[in-house]
């Protein structure tokens, strides 16, 4: 019921087409009401009394009939049309709205395929449940209604016994019901998982290449797809029964009808007109009460899309901006964590009692292995993530009690992994100040030493990129994103590694770019490369979730610790890929 309300509340703006739709459609099946009373005449008059020219009456009445049910039926179309687009369009702006203000734990816990498939898939069954059953249904009790009235005008024997059978429609109904729509849930769950697993092995397919997985991802999907074939076949043929059920309900009470009716033309209570009349009458009873039931499936699908389409539209986000948030003004870039505690998942702890200080200006670099919490620092900082103990400041404002948007547009962040969009190169590198001028747009592609590729491409700025920027390099992608990062005139710029993709040759170009546009600003760089991070004010070094040392790079070098061991393993690391001979004499020693 609550589903059914909410589903009324999206048609409200809308009530005048609804109203419309409605009245057209009310009005299809009354047009043809005259036809029983035509056949009557026909047999009773016209042919019972060999009149032939009276017949011109039942042709000019059977025209009207005919042209005034089809006229409805183009208006009815037309504006149902309207409805169902309409509401489309409404539905799929507000999941895509929706899912903007989501936080990037529901993107963590949700497959791709699921949110696909309930912004698209989902809503595509609410416009066929708009453009049909929903209005076939008030069509439908409309019908019954006004033929119910009539067949009791004319025989009140035969309209019991018509009527009789009508309840077994309602038990038919309940008895498939459940089924049904628990057989669609599990459809359309499936569904989800096909469509997540297809959108997951597209875009690894380089790796499932490179391992020859091919024949080993096709039996799986395989199995997958014959799942979902099975419960098709099962949604199928419940359906089917549920329908041939409903139709043998139509037929004993066409039985019936004619039995009893039968009888009456023998002894003359009726006439063959009559009955042939009222079997017509019959008909348009039977017909929208079979539709009702043969609808049950499609409205269960669309009563299960809804649920699922509100189930995301009921999605909070985890990071939710205070009625009392300040706008946060142009900052310095003083950075203060205290003693911050933090976890993805609640029984789960990343980072421990964490503080740090970093002052305007300063670059801090953040070293560890893999899964030490560097990454958690830097999501946390533009709150992507809630903390759970401790406190973010930046300049003194605590920024859970700030507007995000002006906390997010005083940060940079240049990633390990840019993702481009399939878009021009311009827009991309815009992609964070749209309202950026060409020579502004440039100006930052040579700060990130991208410029002179970027003209040579056939059409230059506005060279189109494909899918996550796969008609261009790594290293290419990399310099696009600090452009971005760039002009969007950070006074925070976190970097997650950007040099990582690159190579050594790239790496000394983009480099210096780098230290020019952290100049005056405040810097978190999560480093791989230890040698991009000598010159740090500050290095942070953790280990698992912990700020183990602390300090400047000489500083750090004179303490016995992790950062000395990570130091000294990667340079010998380098000077032996550097020099082979150096190689060679270390397998000899060994």
């Amino acid at each position: 019921m609550k589903t059914l309300t909410r589903f009324l509340a999206i048609l409200r703006p809308y009530r005048r087409q609804a109203f419309l739709a409605i009245l057209f459609s009310a009005g299809m099946p009354l047009t043809i009401l005259p036809i029983p009373f035509f056949i009557k005449y026909l047999v009773d008059t016209v042919i019972s009394l060999q009149q032939p020219q009276l017949l011109i009456n039942v042709l000019l009445g059977l025209v009207a009939v005919y042209l005034a049910h089809n006229i409805l039926c183009i208006l009815f179309h037309l504006n149902i049309s309207y409805l169902g687009q309409r509401i489309v369009l409404d539905l799929r702006y507000k999941l895509f709205r929706h899912l903007q203000r989501l936080s990037l734990s529901f993107y963590d816990q949700t497959q791709t395929g699921t949110i696909i498939s309930k912004t698209i898939d989902d809503v595509d069954v609410i416009q066929m449940l708009i453009s049909g059953p929903a209005i076939q249904a008030v069509t439908g009790i409309i019908t019954i209604t006004v033929v119910s009235i009539l067949l009791f005008f004319n025989d009140w024997r035969l309209a019991i016994v018509t009527l009789a059978v009508m309840p077994l429609y309602i038990l038919n109904f309940k008895l498939f019901i459940k089924r049904i729509k628990s057989c669609n849930l599990r459809n359309r769950e499936k569904m989800d998982e096909i469509l997540g697993d297809v959108q997951e092995k597209i875009s690894g397919v380089q790796v499932v290449k490179a391992f020859s997985m091919e024949r080993q991802e096709v039996e799986y999907f395989t199995s997958k797809i014959r799942e979902k074939f099975g419960l098709g076949l099962e949604q199928g043929a419940l359906g089917s029964t549920f329908s041939a059920m409903a139709i043998i309900i139509s037929g004993l009470g066409t039985a019936l009808v004619l039995w009893l009716g039968g009888m009456e033309v023998r002894y003359g209570l009726i006439t063959i007109g009559d009955l042939l009349a009222f079997n017509t009458l019959i008909s348009m009873l039977y017909t929208p009460a079979l539709q009702l039931s043969e609808l049950n499936d499609v409205v269960q699908q669309a009563v299960t899309s809804l649920e699922r389409i509100f189930e995301l539209l009921d999605t909070e986000p985890d990071i939710q901006e205070s009625l009392q948030a300040c706008h946060l003004p142009l900052v310095k870039g003083y950075i203060s964590f205290k003693s911050v505690t933090f976890g993805y998942l609640p029984h789960q702890t990343i980072l421990h009692d964490i503080c740090l200080e970093i002052e305007p200006g300063q670059m801090v670099a953040l070293v560890g292995h893999t899964g030490s919490g560097k990454s958690s620092i830097i999501n946390l900082l533009p709150r992507f993530y809630d903390i759970r103990s401790g406190s973010i400041e930046i300049d003194g404002y605590d920024i859970r009690e700030v507007q995000i948007s002006s906390l997010r547009d005083q940060i940079g962040i240049v990633l390990q992994d840019p993702l481009l969009f399939n878009i021009s190169i311009r827009e991309n590198i815009a992609y964070g100040r749209l309202e950026a001028s060409m020579e502004e747009v440039e100006e930052a592609a040579k700060s990130a030493e991208i410029h002179d590729f970027i003209i040579t491409l056939p059409q230059g700025y506005n060279t189109c990129l494909g899918d996550e920027g796969i008609k261009i390099s790594m290293g290419e992608k990399q310099r696009i994103a600090i452009a971005r990062a760039i002009l969007k005139q950070p006074r925070i710029l976190i970097l997650d590694e950007a040099t990582s993709a690159l190579d050594s040759l790239s790496e000394a170009l983009i480099q210096t770019a780098l230290d020019k546009i952290m100049q005056g600003r405040t810097s978190i760089v999560v480093a791989h490369r230890l040698s991009t991070i000598l010159n740090a004010d500050k290095i942070a070094v953790l280990d698992e979730g912990h700020i183990v040392q602390l300090g400047a790079h000489e500083e750090l070098l004179q303490q016995k610790g992790p950062y000395r061991h990570f130091y000294e393993e990667q340079f010998m690391n380098e000077a032996i890929m550097s020099r082979p001979e150096l190689k060679g004499a270390l397998f000899n020693i060994v």
